[in-house]
């Protein structure tokens, strides 16, 4: 065959199968057909990748937590090794999230994009000033760009500024996409002072987040599980998102009885084996961007109650920034049973970048995963699974 870009994708699959991820950097720059094949989501048996900042910008305040050149590293946590990925579409954005095989990022000006780093897809969300609580951008009197913005929802929704740079870095706190499917993805977001749920889709008329109604605030996480969306607040409460179908979605409670400290300790949702777990991570009274602690506990939805994780067998899971899953560590050598892969996720009081390791639950030990702790990491580092 004189043009190799034509060759069948059953045949490409079988080749691509033989691949490391920088083999398939390389395979997927040949040609246009080529990079859309190396898509990761074709590669499930791919290791859970994480992503790490070329060049550390941890002494600038303005840019610390933006990817200023778009050179991604991607970290092996199977040969200890960096590849680097240069993604122009992230250049001067924030990555806020990591969700299947997605990137969600944010930039200064306003704009949301999900970016797949490989098949260079993107998808326009809404922007800041879409949310019902953000009222607008504009030049202070410093021309700086600040935004206005409110407490939607709240009985004292007085307006106040914030700059660019805090919107961009802290009006986002979490964001799970549904599916790695364009056209039936659902995009779920917690935002805004008051840590509230938002939603988008493909078909909504209208670029704008639709507010979720109901129950509950100050949410912390975020889950896909069983085709519905779960979320949990910082005193460990669970709720469930129902309406989705509709532009009037709502939270029922599925469990209130949650009894986190919400100063001591930071709690996750994950989908792990079919059951629904919340892992609680404990930090360090005098150094709270310091993890010391891991706590797993699965929820029983007859007798909604939490009962407590002794082992997790030989499945691993990854939490940080990114929308939090497990693997089955037997389907992926190198990845330790029985643990917990962390990474800062940014929503403390310091962002810092080096709370990240490997905590075995079976004896309490961490295991430093890529940084030391003398070291801060700017952009955050965030797990990335195909």
């Amino acid at each position: 065959m004189s043009n190799m870009s034509q060759l069948p994708f059953d045949i490409l699959d079988q080749i691509m199968d033989r691949l490391i991820l920088p083999n398939l950097i390389q395979f997927g720059c040949v040609c246009t057909s080529w990079r859309s094949a190396s898509a990761p989501a074709r590669h499930k048996g791919l290791l859970p990748w994480l992503i790490v900042p070329i060049k550390n910008n941890s002494n600038n305040k303005e840019t610390g937590n933006i990817w200023v050149d778009g050179n991604l590293g991607f970290y092996s946590i199977l040969n200890k090794k960096l590849y680097m990925l240069n993604v122009l579409e992230i250049e001067d954005r924030r990555i806020c999230g990591s969700s299947n095989g997605w990137l969600i990022t944010v930039h200064e000006n306003s704009d949301i994009l999900l970016i797949h780093p490989f098949t260079r897809e993107i998808i326009d969300l809404p922007s800041l000033v879409d949310f019902p609580g953000v009222h607008g951008i504009d030049f202070a009197e410093d021309m700086q760009l600040e935004y206005t913005v409110s407490n939607y929802n709240s009985s004292n929704p007085n307006r106040h500024r914030q700059s660019s740079v805090y919107a961009r870095d802290r009006y986002i706190g979490k964001v799970v996409v549904s599916t790695r499917d364009k056209a039936s993805l659902v995009v779920m977001v917690i935002a805004g002072p008051m840590r509230e749920l938002y939603f988008w889709r493909p078909e909504i008329k209208g670029n704008t987040w639709i507010p979720v109604q109901g129950l509950g605030f100050n949410f912390y996480d975020l889950t896909y599980y069983n085709g519905k969306f779960y979320a949990l607040n910082i005193h460990g409460n669970v709720y469930v998102v129902e309406g989705l179908d509709s532009r009037n979605p709502y939270t029922e409670a599925v469990i209130e009885n949650g009894d986190d400290d919400q100063y001591s300790c930071f709690s996750y949702l994950i989908e792990s084996s079919g059951d629904l777990l919340k892992f609680v991570r404990f930090v360090d009274g005098k150094e709270p961007s310091k993890t010391i602690l891991f706590k797993v506990f699965k929820l029983d939805f007859k007798e909604k109650e939490w009962l407590k994780v002794e082992t997790l067998g030989d499945r691993a899971l990854f939490v940080g920034l990114n929308y939090s899953f497990s693997v089955c560590t037997s389907d992926f050598p190198g990845c330790k049973r029985n643990c917990v892969y962390y990474t800062d996720d940014g929503r403390g009081l310091f962002i810092k970048g080096y709370n990240e390791g490997i905590y075995n639950l079976e004896d309490g030990t961490i295991e430093k995963l890529y940084s030391d702790d003398s070291q801060d990491i700017l952009p955050l580092p965030i797990w990335y699974a195909p």
